[in-house]
């Protein structure tokens, strides 16, 4: 793993891709991806890890079916939120369990 922020790269190009046909088929109906991105992203999630995040969306979402996806697809819907907030991707994949990413920090994007 690369650093301990999501500021150093910590999810790949085509990790983001495979999240975002996942955050279509699984998410879209009642999310908007502009309402988990970006600056409302980085206000509610600063300060805490992605290993806080993936476990509060992998043990509530989807709503009618919580933790139904399988982990990686929760961590790739994690890497297309990070790439839709304008994060840099990196060579490693986000790992898709709560103890790597508990070392990962959330923090703002600086421009």
């Amino acid at each position: 793993m690369t650093g301990d922020s999501i500021l150093s790269g910590v999810f790949t190009l085509s990790q983001a891709s495979r999240g975002e046909q996942q955050f279509q088929r699984a998410c879209a109906a009642c999310h908007n991806v502009r309402e988990q991105t970006g600056r409302k992203f980085s206000a509610k999630w600063s300060g805490s890890t992605l290993g806080d995040l993936f476990d509060i969306v992998s043990t509530t979402m989807p709503e009618g079916d919580p933790g139904s996806l399988k982990p990686e697809e929760y961590a790739s819907i994690l890497a297309f939120f990070l790439r839709e907030s304008g994060y840099p991707d990196g060579q490693q994949e986000l790992p898709a369990d709560v103890p790597s990413l508990a070392k990962i920090r959330i923090e703002p994007l600086v421009k």
